[in-house]
């Protein structure tokens, strides 16, 4: 009886190599989506430094992404509110100085969004004269 729980147990077997299995599956997964940027913020750059108050932020789908109808987008600046929007681009207005994050998502027909399918940037907003 003894024998026949140790061959059950043997190596290879238990819970532990069942958590490293998941957790080398959800690495790969995230490993990958982290390099299938289907969604890519152009304007402005991580990092950049901006003059004025307005920031036109710019994005695209990359090639072979594809989507039924016109594609929508939900764009947040800080905390603020998201806006929606079909265009690749939009106008950031009265910006203050300082460091502000930009995230876009594409939505799905329901205006959901697609998870993975998302940029973000942070840039800097130089103070102005008067």
């Amino acid at each position: 009886m003894e024998n026949r729980r140790s061959k059950l147990r043997g190596p290879g077997c238990g819970p532990q190599r069942l958590i490293i299995v998941i957790l080398f599956i959800l690495c790969t997964a995230l490993a990958r989506a982290q390099t299938t940027r289907a969604l890519h913020i152009t304007s402005p750059a991580n990092g950049a430094q901006v003059e004025g108050r307005l920031v036109m932020v710019q994005f695209e789908l990359m090639p072979g992404i594809s989507v039924n109808g016109i594609p929508k987008f939900r764009l947040q600046l800080d905390r603020q509110p998201p806006v929606l929007t079909s265009d690749n681009e939009y106008i950031l207005n009265w910006l203050s100085p300082g460091w502000h994050t930009v995230t876009v998502w594409l939505l799905d027909a329901n205006g959901t969004p697609i998870y993975g399918v998302q940029d973000q940037v942070q840039f800097n907003v130089e103070p102005y004269g008067p």
